[in-house]
């Protein structure tokens, strides 16, 4: 009966052990024996991982295309841009600005974004302006230029 009791307690102890140890692992600081490189940073175990909207491919981390094109993420709200959420490959549902007609920038609007047309987008992801719409997407210097030309409106895609 005394072992019966001692192998349930000694289960008791080792499962509980086996839950508590990954909690010590986050306590620990994370250092990677590395620097991470482009696109990716440390993460809790020491180990560098992809940035989110990233992926790995051939051992670095690029843009992650499902990302970019099916919206995966991409949902942002905002007193300025309203719903944004982009939609399969190269639709897109945008904000439309008041009045177009009154933005001195419009004729350079992927070049020249001003404060008060910035989205308020997601860490990683930055503001697009095509036309009199504008959303959020991946930094243009991440994306290839084959994404840059499809995304949503490819004449705005230099």
């Amino acid at each position: 009966m005394r072992i019966l009791i001692l192998l349930i307690i000694l289960q008791i102890v080792s499962f509980t052990a086996s839950q508590l140890s990954p909690l010590f692992l986050l306590l620990l600081p994370s250092s990677c024996s590395r620097e991470c490189e482009s696109n990716s940073h440390c993460n809790r175990i020491g180990v560098c991982e992809c940035n989110r909207y990233f992926t790995r491919s051939y051992g670095v981390c690029v843009a992650d295309r499902s990302a970019v094109f099916s919206g995966t993420g991409l949902a942002v709200r905002s007193t300025d841009c309203g719903y944004y959420n982009c939609i399969g490959k190269a639709r897109c549902e945008r904000f439309e600005r008041r009045d177009p007609d009154e933005d001195v920038s419009r004729n350079h609007e992927n070049r020249e974004r001003t404060y008060y047309y910035d989205c308020n987008c997601p860490e990683g992801l930055t503001t697009y302006i095509t036309g009199r719409y504008k959303g959020c997407t991946l930094p243009r210097s991440v994306l290839s230029n084959e994404d840059r030309c499809r995304l949503c409106h490819p004449q705005f895609a230099v």
